[in-house]
């Protein structure tokens, strides 16, 4: 008869709430933390390597901006270059004009003198 009278008694009622509590309530803290964890560290090791990828693009960021540099670098060197290849072009124009000119200079005194020797 005490197990009737056990079975039926407030207290196991209230014993038996408390432990449906406790199994709920811990279900949900266990949840709560395992996702919590598992997030944690997933989200930590995607941190790691998103840092790592941006320190990378930053280091690629700056080798390009340096070929740039140095590409213009070149772009002017080029243009400086072809500047410089026409007016040699340009002086070099001048010094046939020039030469031709003596030329005639010379065949014209040489004539000048011909024609006063002849004389």
């Amino acid at each position: 008869m005490f197990l009737l009278r056990d079975l039926v008694a407030p207290r196991t009622w209230l014993a038996m709430i408390s432990h449906l509590a406790g199994l709920f309530l811990g279900l949900a803290v266990m949840v709560v933390v395992v996702t919590g964890l598992s997030l944690g560290f997933s989200l930590l090791v995607l941190a790691l390597v998103a840092a790592g990828t941006a320190g990378r693009a930053r280091e690629l960021r700056r080798a390009l901006r340096k070929v740039q540099g140095r590409r213009r670098d070149a772009e002017k060197t080029q243009r400086l270059v072809a500047d410089m290849q026409a007016t040699l072009g340009l002086l070099q124009v001048r010094a046939m004009r020039t030469s031709e000119q003596l030329a005639a200079l010379r065949e014209s005194r040489g004539s000048g003198e011909s024609t006063a020797r002849s004389r």
